[in-house]
């Protein structure tokens, strides 16, 4: 069963901007994360949680890094994500800014403690 966004159910400024954020960072992390999902889906008061083939799909691509997707596979998660959270009509995916390159240290780096 997907999701139910609940307009009666009253959101509080702290409630919007907190879920705004959290989606923002989820966004330009490195990877994806279905928790962070959850999450917000959660402080949106969307019950009961989205579940579904989509939802499925996303959950596949927990952990892997946003950079690591083919770009079209980038873009359908990122407007994945915003129907499944009901945000779709309000947020773009054109806007959502792009993820930090991955950076990889080198070994010689990680085994002296070096950034």
């Amino acid at each position: 069963m997907d999701g139910l966004y609940n307009p009666t159910v009253q959101i509080t400024e702290f409630q919007k901007q907190s879920a705004a954020v959290a989606l923002n960072e989820m966004f330009k992390d490195r990877s994806f994360s279905i928790c962070d999902f959850d999450k917000i889906a959660k402080v949106l008061r969307i019950i009961p949680r989205p579940s579904g083939p989509d939802y499925d799909a996303l959950s596949a691509l927990h952990c892997v890094a946003w950079g690591e997707m083919p770009p079209a596979l980038q873009e359908n998660a990122k407007r994945k994500i915003l129907e499944l959270l009901f945000l779709q009509d309000i947020i773009d995916v054109k806007t959502v800014e792009e993820p930090p390159p991955r950076r990889k240290k080198s070994f010689l780096k990680m085994l002296m403690g070096g950034g």
